[in-house]
């Protein structure tokens, strides 16, 4: 097995940098032309030293959270511990927090390396990542390879994080979505049908707004308000106590607001209600003297 520094491989005007080292990762995709280049996913610190700012990295041998590091798989209870600060739920498998190897490399072509000892994730497996890159792109491959005695559970996946700008639009296509809890867990499969917009979502925080849940108990409350009544996303503004609430529409609005102030009587909360649009353009001065 080959030494786990940084290295990249390049073809045509693509070069891919990989840190196995760093969890398996990829800490570098552009596409270059001379002194010029482009990132295909998002820059990271160079040296990388944290895999939580790589551009991708491998999930295995899970995907996602296991709700409270327990489960149960063939009559048999399995308890993890949470590894990740702040999240309860272990995350991702071993294979993003530990080294991999290189078995082999060239110009174009790289294959990494996991094993994984039986312990608290008691089966041992071995998995491999392949990376291939043409003038047309990358191709990876993740597998993951059973080494018990007994079946093991598995599921496999990436992780990448694509560059984000004001002119960045997603879409999808899509026949079902899960819905998930204040912990970005699943709760229910449900059909797809209307907007599945990620800002409720990206206003589910699970850091900032526990702690501030301590001295402002009713703003759980008011934030779950605000989403049942259809809110877009909603969400602690800075240190509080204004909560945000979004919407697109003039009936958004008088649902909004009709749920916050049921909500501020059922537990005893002063304030008002204030209508405002968002402004692209950011700070500005208004007057000088």
């Amino acid at each position: 097995m080959g030494d786990a520094s940084d290295f990249s491989l390049c073809a045509g005007k693509l070069r891919l940098t990989l840190s196995p080292s760093i969890g398996g990762s990829i800490s570098a995709f552009e596409w270059t032309d001379g002194d010029g280049r482009r990132p295909i996913l998002r820059e990271c610190h160079s040296p990388l030293r944290n895999v939580l700012d790589a551009c991708s990295f491998p999930l295995v041998p899970y995907v996602n959270r296991i709700r409270g590091g327990r489960f149960a798989f063939r009559g048999r209870e399995i308890s993890l511990a949470p590894n990740m600060p702040g999240d309860a739920s272990p995350l991702h498998g071993q294979g993003w927090l530990n080294p991999w190897s290189v078995e082999e490399s060239n110009a174009v072509e790289a294959r990494l390396h996991f094993r994984h000892g039986a312990g608290e994730w008691p089966w041992d497996y071995e998995a491999r990542q392949v990376f291939a890159l043409d003038e047309r792109g990358l191709s990876l491959t993740l597998d993951c390879r059973n080494l018990a005695d007994e079946p093991m559970p598995c599921g496999l996946g990436q992780h990448p994080y694509f560059p984000c700008g004001l002119d960045t639009r997603l879409d999808t296509d899509v026949t079902d979505v899960w819905t998930i809890d204040e912990k970005v867990l699943p709760v229910e499969k449900v059909r797809a049908t209307g907007r599945y917009d990620l800002l409720a979502r990206l206003t589910v925080d699970r850091l900032h707004e526990p702690y501030r849940a301590s001295i402002y108990p009713q703003l759980p409350r008011m934030v779950e308000a605000a989403r049942g009544a259809g809110a877009l996303g909603a969400c602690l503004s800075g240190a509080g106590s204004t909560i945000l609430a979004f919407t697109d529409s003039m009936a958004g609005i008088t649902r909004i607001e009709a749920a916050f102030f049921a909500a501020a009587a059922d537990v005893d909360l002063p304030g008002r209600v204030q209508v405002v649009a968002p402004r692209n353009a950011g700070a500005r001065v208004v007057s000088r003297t």
